[in-house]
């Protein structure tokens, strides 16, 4: 995914589940490589989190991204986050189409100060059955 294409692709279109099925397509590339891509190119202000096993192995944010997060690697998800939600479903899709995206806060993955309001924020959840994985991206709505 050549960094110029890539950009000229997602220029005007809007940040959600759709746009990474659509660069995906294009691309002919996996939904995760997708999401790293646009990771590591500072794309959107977003924050990826890879859950293994129930415990959350790897997590990272772009440097867009002005939120606070304590290190929660080995740990499992927040109780409220739809991470959880997969964890809960054993790793069955539980969302689909528009759904994709669920609504949560910023508080469900972020550290507030005491300043701060509660924002709302995305979660969209990629479950892999077999390998007993998710990755979650979290981004602000």
């Amino acid at each position: 995914m050549p960094e110029s294409v890539f950009r000229d692709f997602i220029k005007n279109e809007t940040f959600g589940p759709q746009l990474i099925k659509d660069i995906s397509t294009r691309f002919r590339t996996s939904l995760t490589s997708v999401i790293f891509r646009m990771l590591t190119l500072d794309i959107a202000p977003i924050f990826v989190v890879f859950t293994s096993n129930g415990k959350v192995h790897y997590w990272r944010k772009s440097n867009d991204l002005k939120v606070w997060i304590n290190d929660i690697t080995k740990l499992p998800p927040p109780e409220d986050s739809v991470a959880m939600e997969y964890l809960e479903a054993d790793y069955d899709f539980i969302y689909s189409g528009v759904e994709k995206a669920q609504l949560i806060t910023k508080s469900t993955w972020f550290k507030l100060n005491d300043w701060e309001e509660d924002i709302d924020f995305y979660e969209y959840c990629i479950p892999t059955k077999q390998y007993k994985t998710i990755i979650s991206l979290i981004w602000e709505a």
